[in-house]
This record gives structure tokens, sequence and C-alpha cells, in this order.
């Protein structure tokens, strides 16, 4: 299920458009007048915080980003810009909360529960990355990057069987995927390790 996108004014469409061609600073220029302008014009400070993104600004950016969610708070787009800032920022509480919010506001898109997920994931808060990516399989069930997210919680918390098994369906529906098959040499290096005397 794809983000809902706000519609752009004729100037932010320009503004897109010369980011697109590789002319960051003439868009960022064009974006500062029109912010300038138009304070309460949350699509100009959304596409303001991505050229910054792109310059390599991330904490102009952030504030920019920032600007857009204050001004359209139940804009997802918006709001999934921002919580990517926090995770470029490594600010992972801080992304950890967005996501939260993602979550709340679009319940029904798997990859809100799947970027929380992984930021569970990655501070290694397993038991709470668990309910998140078990709503991402009930979502999409053929997310493949969800079973193997699956299998890491379970190798982590040593439930092997359960991690075989959603190994098992990520090479299902993806034979031969390289991040799965670590997951599993990973899962069979534990399992002797288990049986061994």
């Amino acid at each position: 299920m794809a983000i809902p996108l706000y519609s752009e004014n004729p100037a932010v469409a320009k503004s897109t458009a010369l980011r697109e061609s590789g002319q960051v600073m003439a868009s960022l220029s064009l974006l500062h007048v029109l912010c300038d302008q138009e304070p309460a014009n949350a699509a100009a400070w959304h596409q303001l915080g991505i050229g910054y993104v792109q310059a390599g600004k991330l904490d102009h950016a952030r504030r920019c980003l920032q600007q857009a969610a204050d001004l359209a708070p139940d804009n997802l787009e918006i709001a999934s810009h921002l919580a990517n800032i926090f995770v470029l920022q490594k600010d992972m509480e801080t992304a950890i909360r967005q996501g939260k919010k993602l979550v709340a506001m679009g319940p029904g898109f798997a990859e809100f529960h799947l970027f929380l997920g992984h930021l569970y994931i990655s501070e290694g808060r397993m038991d709470e990355a668990l309910p998140c990516i078990c709503a991402v399989l009930e979502l999409a069930p053929d997310t493949v990057i969800a079973h193997i997210a699956l299998a890491r919680i379970r190798l982590a918390i040593r439930q092997l069987a359960q991690a075989r098994e959603a190994v098992s369906n990520a090479l299902r529906l993806e034979p031969g995927n390289a991040p799965a098959l670590q997951v599993l040499g990973h899962i069979e290096r534990v399992q002797r390790d288990a049986d061994e005397p």
C-alpha cells in the first residue's frame, strides 16, 4: 500500500523538478523564497527538507521537516520522512517515538510496522520488535524482509525451530535470498553449539 501524497502547488512542483534534475541549490533557493512568502505551506517546507537531505545538511533538513510536520500533522509522507531523518542522525529514541506515531497514524501500512520493528531490532529490543514484525506479516504475508526479521528475532531469543520456520518462509518466497541464507547459517551454528555435549 503506497503512502498517500499531498497535492503540490506549481512552485513546489517546479522546485522538485529542479532537484530531481540535479539542480539542488536552485531548488533550495526557490523553496526558501516560497517558505518566506508562504510560511504555512507544509509542502514547501517538506520539499525544502528533502532538498537539504540531498545536500547532506541533516540539521537543516530536520528543522524543515519538523516545520512541515507541525503544519500538516496528519500527513503520512511528511511524518515518514521525518522519521527517516531521525535514523540518519542516529537519534534512535526519537526515531522510535516517530515510528510509533506512524503506526498509530497508519495502522494499515505494513511499511510503518516494519520500520518500527527494524528500529527495535537495531536496539536489541526483540520483545518489542516481535509484535511489529508479526503485524507486517498479517498485513503483507509475502514480505520477505519481514520473514527474515522474524527469523532474526526468534534466533536472538533462542527459539530455533521458529527461527528456522521463518527463514524457510523467506527462502520459499525468494530462493537464494542472501540475507535469509546468512540467518540460516547462524541458526545452524547455534543449533550445532547447542547439540554439542
